[in-house]
């Protein structure tokens, strides 16, 4: 510029000239600069290229187990934990990634709540409530479903077509199917329960990434569904007959004969006993039952 300058005020160079030069030489150091950016992320380029081949030809020495007959990853706790760990990308690093690390990530629990009529179930899950556990009602879960799942629907429909009107389960026509034919209801269960445990999976993670660390499950078909297969713990309530039948009259108003053909036609105690991690019996006094509840919970969720 300042040469430049001097060229024009000694009249040999015009003022146009001297700004054509300038742009020119802009240009061609702005294109010089290119080139040596180019030279320099090649380089870089290289040696990271040189860096994930060295990664990926490691040999892994932490392996999974293998899966079992179902293809699945057994797990048997579900917690982490590093007890002075140290990693190298690979073993001729001279550093460590990591260096004695120690840290304990405790497992969450789930706890499946299954019971019959009468048995006092809403007072395991009140329980639950109250020592900060996210309870998921798959009642609810299925209602909610039928109201906002398509793809659910049209699997219903496609199965036992005319059920489906406007996007409306009808409930007597499918109820007319079902309870007359029993593949016909294995066919329908075996459609629900896969989108029901799919919404009960997503809920469970999504309390999870909140933080939440114990969450119940409270289902009728707890076993059956493979909804148990989301559990830590399952937790049988039972009760003696004729406690439950009294509390269904007490709590319905239905006669006895009634009562005592709806108990009958569930689940006898043994097979809770049989197929739950926990049996709960509540055959005593709310208070007494309460307290047990709260120590067994309280036990389960530590």
């Amino acid at each position: 510029m300042w040469f430049g300058g001097n060229k024009v005020i000694g009249g040999t160079l015009t003022p146009g000239e001297l700004t054509t030069f300038i742009t020119y030489a802009t240009q061609i150091l702005m294109s010089l600069m290119m080139v040596s950016f180019l030279f320099v992320m090649l380089s870089r380029a290289m040696a990271s290229g040189r860096r994930i081949s060295e990664v990926l030809d490691e040999k892994v020495d932490i392996t999974d187990p293998a899966p079992d007959a179902r293809g699945k990853t057994p797990v048997t706790k579900g917690s982490v934990e590093f007890r002075n760990v140290s990693f190298r990308y690979y073993k001729g690093s001279d550093e460590k990634v990591l260096d004695n690390i120690s840290l304990s990530i405790p497992a969450g629990k789930t706890v499946g709540i299954i019971g019959s009529t009468g048995c006092g179930k809403t007072t395991a899950l009140m329980e639950l409530e109250r020592q900060g556990a996210l309870v998921i009602d798959c009642d609810a879960v299925y209602h909610e479903l039928l109201a906002s799942n398509t793809a659910m629907l049209a699997e219903i429909n496609a199965r036992f077509p005319g059920t489906i009107e406007n996007g409306v389960l009808q409930r007597k026509k499918l109820g007319a199917v079902v309870f007359a034919d029993a593949a016909a209801l294995d066919d329908l269960n075996a459609i629900t329960h896969r989108y029901v445990r799919a919404e009960v999976r997503a809920r469970l993670r999504a309390w999870a990434r909140q933080g939440g660390t114990a969450a119940a499950i409270d289902a009728i078909a707890l076993i059956e569904s493979g909804l148990a297969e989301l559990c830590t713990v399952t937790l049988g309530v039972t009760a003696p007959r004729e406690v439950r039948i009294e509390r269904l009259i007490a709590r319905e108003g239905v006669t006895r004969a009634y009562a005592e053909a709806r108990i009958d036609a569930q689940k006898p105690n043994e097979w809770f006993a049989k197929h739950c991690s926990y049996v709960l019996d509540n055959g005593g006094t709310l208070a007494d039952f309460q307290r047990r509840c709260h120590q067994l919970i309280q036990e389960v969720l530590s």
